[in-house]
């Protein structure tokens, strides 16, 4: 739809799951329009 109304910069969503220490344990970059399904983060988050 973006594309349809010549808006071709519209900015993506990404997603990091950091644990205790400070470390990235996950990585996820959506692309533009879409978020990402809560229990699919969820999941990850429960193996940190």
């Amino acid at each position: 739809m973006c594309h349809d109304r010549n808006l071709t910069i519209i900015a993506g969503r990404s997603v990091f799951l950091v644990d205790a220490q400070g470390v990235i344990r996950h990585s996820h970059a959506c692309p533009p329009g879409t978020i990402p399904e809560s229990k699919d983060l969820l999941e990850r988050l429960k193996g940190i």
